[in-house]
């Protein structure tokens, strides 16, 4: 459906192109993921063969980008119990690659990480940063409960309940990324800088 009703680079891998997909924005790489087929081994090597040539060849170029960015709908950790979920499948491949931050959504709670390296918050010099999105419709937000699980990797959950409303904004410079996340009246709920390695 998406693939048929927006204009995405149809730059893919084979089966995904246009639904898998990468562009440069400024210093960043970004890359989109399609959940719906990594569901096998087999299907997730293949998704994360294509992310290495795509990270590999775009740090071979003259003007290689100073962040690389990896978005996909399923959450990283689940946001009411910071319980591991998609971080289990990519967190080695990600510390292997250099990915700077990983983004997700579909739990419908916000949640980060600290910098992450080797299942280990670090200084910001090497790892990942994993943030996923609350809501951003006012319809689907979700209740957390305690935070039980990765207390030692997770830093900030937040969510309003059903209605939940939120948005994230990002900036990119020389010096690093900076994310700030906004409730619906505009406060500033939480930031995290990730800086330029």
């Amino acid at each position: 459906y998406f693939r048929n009703t927006s204009y995405y680079p149809e730059n893919g891998y084979d089966g995904e192109k246009g639904v898998c997909y990468h562009f440069r924005y400024g210093d960043a790489l970004f890359i989109m993921l399609n959940n719906e087929n990594m569901h096998s081994d087999e299907n997730l090597a293949k998704a994360q063969n294509w992310v290495k040539t795509v990270i590999s060849e775009a740090r071979a170029q003259k003007h290689a980008p100073k962040y690389v960015i990896v978005c996909e709908h399923y959450q990283w950790f689940f946001g009411q119990s910071g319980k591991f979920s998609q971080y289990s499948r990519w967190s080695k491949f990600f510390d292997e690659m250099g990915v700077d931050l990983a983004i997700a959504g579909n739990n419908h709670i916000y949640l980060r990480t600290g910098i992450i390296y080797d299942g280990k918050k670090t200084d910001g010099k090497k790892g990942t940063m994993y943030l996923q999105t609350s809501s951003s419709d006012n319809e689907r937000g979700s209740s957390m409960g305690e935070l039980t699980n990765n207390k030692d990797l997770v830093e900030y959950r937040y969510t309003s309940g059903g209605r939940t409303l939120s948005a994230i904004d990002m900036k990119v410079n020389k010096k690093g990324i900076s994310l700030t996340l906004l409730d619906l009246a505009g406060h500033v709920i939480d930031s995290a800088f990730i800086p330029s390695k």
